[in-house]
C-alpha cells in the first residue's frame, strides 16, 4: 500500500520526467529548423558545438553530448545523483531528436 507521500512523489517525477522531454523536443526542433539552417550560432555550449561542427563536420548533438560530460560529471559531485540522472536523460534525448 502506498502512502501519499509516495504518490506525490511518484506525480511529482513524473511531472518532471515529462516536462524534461518537452523542453528537449521544444529546443532540438528550434536549433534543427531555425537556428542552424539560418546560419545562426546560439550561445554555451550548443553553440560551441555548432562552431566545431563548422571546422570538422560531426553532427551538432554528438559534440553537444561529449561537451556536456565534463558537467555532467561536476554535477553529479556537486548537486547529487538525482540531478546528474536527468541531466544525463535529458541529454541523450537531444543527442537522439539531432
Amino acid at each position: 500500500m502506498e502512502t501519499i507521500m509516495t504518490k506525490k512523489t511518484n506525480i511529482s517525477t513524473f511531472i518532471d520526467l515529462f516536462c524534461m522531454v518537452l523542453g528537449t523536443i521544444i529546443t532540438a526542433f528550434a536549433l534543427n529548423m531555425f537556428t542552424i539552417p539560418a546560419g545562426l550560432l546560439s550561445g554555451g555550449v550548443s553553440g560551441f558545438s555548432q562552431l566545431l561542427n563548422h571546422f570538422i563536420p560531426i553532427n551538432v548533438g554528438v559534440y553537444y553530448f561529449l561537451l556536456n560530460i565534463p558537467l555532467l560529471i561536476l554535477g553529479y559531485i556537486y548537486l547529487g545523483k538525482k540531478f546528474s540522472f536527468y541531466r544525463a536523460f535529458a541529454k541523450m534525448l537531444y543527442l537522439l531528436k539531432q
